[in-house]
């Protein structure tokens, strides 16, 4: 008979669990690089969403400055027009103020073209009238403007004019 020192073996034995099933082997790296890869790509969906904002508000900023630092050539047109003739006007004012030859040599220019007849008299604006001899002083005449009035034709040149015909050509 056995002894109950074995049966109790045995009854033990019976109430054991079984003996747990082999697992196969893991490979630690590779379960180390997908923990990593799943984080890595959890981190970056994390921040894309957090930084989106901000990208949206740099982006706007970014077209609100280029559309505010666009230049329309037409709306400068005319402002930039009107510059250049201020300030050729201002440098023709002074070449006439330093350089009473600019003057006559305007003078010379308008008589040359014609014949000078009997009767004809030349009007410049009385600021300029010094500068030109047998010269009438008329307030009427633009400074820097001569006219040359002969009984049968009128010549009106001056470089207001002169500069009004080149701008005109250049633009």
């Amino acid at each position: 008979a056995m002894s109950s020192a074995v049966r109790v073996a045995a009854l033990y034995a019976a109430m054991a669990p079984p003996p747990p099933p082999e697992l196969p082997p893991v490979d630690i790296e590779a379960v180390a690089a997908e923990g990593y890869a799943q984080g890595f790509a959890a981190g970056v969906a994390d921040a894309e969403a957090r930084l989106a904002p901000v990208r949206d508000l740099l982006a706007a900023a970014a077209a609100a400055y280029d559309a505010a630092t666009v230049v329309d050539r037409e709306v400068l047109r005319g402002p930039f027009i009107a510059l250049v003739n201020a300030l050729a006007e201002a440098v023709i004012a002074d070449a006439l103020r330093t350089d009473p030859a600019v003057m006559a040599r305007l003078v010379d220019t308008a008589l040359a073209a014609v014949a000078v007849a009997p009767g004809t008299v030349v009007r410049v604006h009385p600021d300029d009238a010094g500068t030109v001899s047998d010269a009438v002083a008329d307030p009427a005449v633009t400074r820097g403007s001569v006219v040359v009035d002969a009984p049968t034709f009128v010549i009106a040149d001056g470089l207001p004019a002169r500069l009004a015909a080149l701008l005109e050509e250049l633009l």
